[in-house]
């Protein structure tokens, strides 16, 4: 598959996002705050994403937030993916 071809969407359970407010991060220099998003697919499997364009953080937070205040108990969301990094979240 070519690196930039969009894989399509799928359903994917979210069980947790995790704030890492001092991560760093060898592309850039010093620290910044990180998102991960861990979530399973609608075939079982675990997968580990790394929120990081501003608008997929906000959504990301908005579930972080739901899922911390236990007003749902799941977040279902569509993801695309390219190399395990979040590139379209949508809810």
């Amino acid at each position: 598959m070519n690196k930039h071809e969009l894989i399509l969407p799928n359903e994917w359970l979210v069980h947790a996002v995790e704030i890492n407010l001092l991560a760093y991060n060898s592309s850039r220099e010093g620290y910044q705050d990180l998102l991960f998003l861990f979530a399973t697919d609608k075939d079982g499997t675990a997968h580990e994403f790394t929120v990081t364009a501003p608008a997929m953080r906000y959504v990301a937070m908005e579930a972080y937030n739901a899922l911390k205040t236990g007003s749902v108990d799941e977040v279902v969301l569509r993801i695309t993916d390219i190399d395990n990094h979040l590139y379209a979240l949508y809810i």
